[in-house]
């Protein structure tokens, strides 16, 4: 994220987070935001990876929020989403097994 100004990023993933945990529906049972998944997924992604930890774990927040709107009413991810899940699982991972990230937050 190219943002100096951590608020303002903090503000924005809790502005994203509050919107899927919404999940405004279009008249076709779609999330109105599943158009743009690759953008979010970046987003999202990026934030997990910044050198902030408030950042990250908004960050981590908002990818919960999100991957819960990918789902069917049954908690299985939409075929059409699958692809996204992998990336965060690295994302993730990847975050949990550095050193820099304080205990209690893993």
């Amino acid at each position: 994220m190219s943002c100096d100004n951590i608020d303002i990023v903090l503000d924005a993933l809790t502005i994203m987070r509050r919107l899927f945990r919404a999940c405004p529906w279009d008249a076709n049972g779609k999330a109105i935001f599943h158009g743009q998944s690759e953008a979010i997924k970046a987003i999202i992604l990026e934030s997990i990876a910044h050198n902030n930890i408030r950042v990250n774990v908004q960050g981590l927040r908002v990818m919960g929020s999100f991957i819960n709107t990918l789902a069917d009413s049954k908690g299985a991810i939409l075929p059409q989403f699958a692809g996204l899940c992998m990336p965060f699982y690295t994302a993730i991972n990847s975050k949990l097994q550095s050193t820099e990230l304080p205990q209690d937050i893993k």
